[in-house]
């Protein structure tokens, strides 16, 4: 009678379970011995890695950990301790067993999907983005002494490197479309791809895939999206410069507009100073006026002066918009920027006639004045 007894336990133990969608996460790192052991989420996918929210923790003396957390749907979870600065990431649709001395010796076994990305990161991915930290060091110290050549030298060679990581995880896209992969990657690759190429990977999608909270994020963003498109009204951009003098663009009416959305932190943005530069001076006294607006770190504001007027002598306008400005009204969400640089050009009608980013928003943005002011 006790086994019956324990075998129906046991049975509504795992109906209960599964009826509930549970994370279960268990496993065993020497390294964690007596730390804090955080479960994370992902709250927001960018191509710089996912965004992590903590949602449970434990304290480990002996390295193992269990956890049990009720989910809703697939998506990414990790692993971390307090300075959350190395993580152990997974995807969630099945239970989670881990095991290793440190975080970089870890076995995981997980879902078949799970594996595939972790093996992708692995073997294709985090070599490259090895040698893009390497650049990232040399580009850091050529800035510091000043190098103007050798910064704009390795700022090719990094923006090389991103194109291969973009090249990868978009064809790893397309192998991927009918899972949660493809939303995955879709959340950040979408405006490089454009609204039909990101309509034509959602449709490939299962109906589950395409109620996903995610999918509907998405969904809404690409819609925004069309309505700051080429031919729709440009946003009026309301703001100081970086000298504290207020700033309205609808006093630019009648006017070309040409934007260069920016940061001091982005190599290629650094690199394509010299020909915006070029293109300022051809363009200057031809009914043209370009905005420089940087995207940066409150701390890091006073970087954009000494760097702009100083080692390259712009004098354009010179606007900033903080990080982590998520409102609705901000300059980078009205324009739905996404990645640096990214070049937009306004009509004298105050209408959006290109926008495209890298060097190639820039190209585009010439050619159209090049074209309408011949005539």
């Amino acid at each position: 009678m006790k086994p019956l007894l324990f075998f129906i336990s046991s049975l509504f133990v795992f109906l209960e379970l599964h009826a509930q969608n549970l994370l279960a996460v268990e496993g065993h790192i020497d390294s964690w011995k007596n730390k804090k052991v955080f479960l994370l989420k992902a709250v927001s996918h960018k191509a710089y890695g996912n965004v992590y929210e903590k949602i449970d923790s434990v304290h480990t003396r002996t390295g193992k950990f269990s956890f049990k957390h009720p989910v809703q749907e697939i998506n990414f979870y990790a692993l971390a301790t307090e300075d959350l600065s190395n993580k152990v990431q997974f995807i969630w649709d099945t239970t989670i067993q881990i095991q290793g001395k440190d975080i970089h010796s870890i076995t995981l076994q997980s879902s078949t999907l799970s594996q595939s990305w972790r093996t992708f990161q692995q073997t294709v991915i985090n070599p490259i983005r090895e040698k893009e930290q390497e650049f990232e060091i040399s580009y850091h110290k050529a800035l510091k002494e000043q190098d103007s050549a050798r910064v704009k030298a390795i700022a090719i060679q990094k923006e090389s490197v991103q194109d291969q990581i973009t090249t990868k995880e978009i064809n790893y896209l397309g192998r991927n479309l009918k899972n949660f992969l493809s939303l995955h990657y879709l959340t950040y690759y979408w405006q490089l791809m454009g609204v039909e190429g990101s309509q034509r990977v959602i449709n490939n999608w299962p109906e589950d895939l395409k109620s996903h909270s995610l999918a509907t994020q998405l969904l809404k963003e690409i819609k925004i999206a069309d309505t700051v498109n080429t031919g729709n009204k440009a946003p009026v951009i309301i703001t100081r410069d970086v000298d504290g003098i207020p700033f309205n663009s609808s006093t630019l009416a009648g006017k070309y507009i040409l934007i260069d959305f920016w940061g001091t932190w982005c190599g290629p943005c650094i690199a394509l100073l010299p020909e915006l530069k070029e293109a300022y001076l051809k363009y200057k006294d031809k009914n043209v006026e370009f905005i420089s607006i940087a995207y940066e770190k409150k701390e890091d504001v006073k970087n954009i002066k000494p760097l702009i007027r100083g080692r390259y002598n712009i004098t354009w306008t010179q606007l900033y918009q903080e990080k982590g400005n998520s409102h609705q009204d901000s300059i980078i969400k009205k324009y739905m920027i996404e990645s640096f640089p990214t070049v937009v050009l306004i009509s004298p009608e105050g209408k959006i006639v290109s926008k495209a980013s890298s060097k190639e928003g820039l190209a585009k943005a010439k050619q159209i004045l090049d074209s309408v002011l011949e005539k």
